[in-house]
């Protein structure tokens, strides 16, 4: 059983069951929490309880500024109600004194919606009809918000919920109400942020969006273009890019971060029991796992973590005093590399799942480094290559289409590989992966991008000697380029 104080002062692996204790005496009220659906530490916890009274509900537990938390969350429901998005129905709001002006604590009863989805679990299984019809809700959603002079602060699909057919809005606190109706570039940059976290193939929609917005706040005539709109959008990625692989290296709900002064660590929340040991001692499980390649300047392994999750460890070596040297004052390879998953992993890129990182440390002085990534159990491009012809046969043209709109999703986000070779082009299920990121970089628009990206091109054609196979890979990779270009994207 939990007090305020004590669920306060809870790490950020809060989990159920356990309940609530709430108030005293005539008003005291014990939640039965089932499962935490968000939890910010010492801030808010949102639980899916079980009330005396209510049965099953959601509370939203306000363990700070309460009273203020709990005003914007319901006059941002309310405004989210008035913009025609349905809302999970507000039950109850209860202020709780734990014994002092600065111990108020609030919570909040809403409508459990029940089954439900959240829009961005459900987007994958959606079609592209229906993937619109839904941007295009939340578009003319948003125009009737900036007419109401009110903004979202985070229009995400995880902020959506898919119930019963219909699409609720849930975080009324994220609403901000402003007086008289938006301006056109907090239209404009609100409408970018909805696009900006899905990957850059997702573009294509925008103008969707953009169209039922324009009808809905019937500003077709004043607010934002097209053109301004892709502008915004690819702004606000760059801007989320940067806060994703900020987050990667800092203690946050989705990264766990250890560090002192001999070691710093960051390994993805939902691995870390699994990884816990590996990390404590990975030359131990560099040695107990299956050699891969033993290198002088890396040493790669296969290892079982004994829980049924499979890693690809890779420490990158130190090869002498000089090496040592030159390598202490700047990020490692292997911090280079983590990031770079991260970043592919938010643009949509498939690559192997980055789990952890361990850095060796002397102080401010970096020495070796350890890279976790989730084991991609599949044969190279070259392997699905040879065994193609081992049974008579060239690689089937739908590999073909998928590895050169992979390098075409690539070089549209602005990226270079930097090796991309044959053994860099995994096959999972039939979909490439791409993997060996120690040299992927990601340049602003210019003739220098232009040039690497021409250079990379013709390194990953080179894998072919002249002849109907390689005229097949220019053919493959210059459909794709044109079709990415026929579907507006660039």
């Amino acid at each position: 059983m939990f007090t305020p104080a004590q669920l306060a002062r809870c790490g950020r692996d809060l989990a159920a069951p356990f309940v609530l204790q709430l108030g005293a005496g005539a008003r005291a009220r014990n939640l039965a929490c089932e499962a935490v659906l968000r939890w910010l530490p010492a801030r808010r916890a949102v639980l899916r309880v079980r009330d005396e009274r209510l049965g099953a509900v959601v509370a939203k537990v306000h363990l700070r500024a309460a009273a203020a938390a709990m005003d914007a969350e319901r006059v941002g429901l309310a405004a989210l109600a008035s913009a025609g998005f349905a809302v999970p129905a507000l039950l109850e709001a209860t202020l709780f004194d734990e014994g002092g002006q600065d111990e108020v604590v609030g919570v909040q009863y809403l409508q459990l919606l029940s089954p439900a989805h959240s829009l961005a679990e459900a987007w994958p299984r959606l079609s592209d009809e229906q993937r619109v019809a839904r941007l295009r809700e939340l578009g003319a959603g948003l125009g009737r918000l900036h007419v109401a002079g009110a903004r979202a602060g985070d229009p995400h699909l995880g902020n959506f919920l898919l119930h019963d057919g219909r699409l609720h809005a849930l975080d009324g606190g994220g609403i901000a109400i402003g007086h008289g109706p938006v301006g056109v570039r907090a239209r404009c940059a609100d409408l970018a942020l909805l696009h900006a976290q899905r990957p850059p193939d997702d573009d294509v929609w925008a103008a969707a969006t953009l169209a039922a917005h324009a009808q809905a706040s019937a500003s077709a005539a004043g607010g934002p273009d097209l053109r301004m709109l892709h502008a915004a959008i690819a702004r606000a990625r760059a801007r989320r890019l940067r806060l994703v692989i900020r987050k990667s290296m800092r203690d946050c709900s989705e990264f766990a971060v250890a560090q002192d002064a001999r070691h710093f660590s960051t390994c993805r929340r939902d691995r870390a029991d699994a990884l816990c040991n590996v990390l404590a001692d990975p030359d131990a499980a560099l040695a107990a796992g299956e050699v891969l390649k033993a290198g002088n300047t890396a040493t790669v392994a296969r290892i079982d973590t004994g829980d049924g999750l499979h890693v690809v460890c890779k420490r990158y070596n130190i090869k002498g005093l000089l090496h040592r040297v030159s390598r202490a004052w700047r990020p490692t390879r292997a911090e280079h590399s983590w990031r770079a998953a991260q970043r592919l992993a938010a643009l949509g890129i498939a690559t192997a799942d980055a789990l952890a990182l361990r850095v060796e440390r002397l102080g401010p002085l970096r020495g070796r480094a350890f890279l976790f990534l989730r084991d991609v159990n599949g044969p190279t491009r070259a392997e699905v290559a040879d065994a193609a012809r081992a049974a008579g046969s060239t690689l089937a043209p739908e590999l073909h289409a998928r590895v050169a709109l992979l390098i075409v999703r690539l070089h549209a986000a602005g990226c270079v590989h930097g090796d991309l070779k044959a053994s860099n082009l995994l096959f999972e299920d039939g979909e490439p992966v791409l993997v060996d990121l120690d040299a992927l970089v990601q340049l602003a628009p210019g003739a220098r991008r232009d040039r690497l990206q021409a250079r990379e091109r013709a390194r990953f054609l080179a894998n072919w000697p002249a002849g109907a196979e390689r005229d097949g890979w220019v053919a493959a990779l210059d459909a794709e380029a044109s079709a990415w270009v026929e579907r507006g994207l660039t």
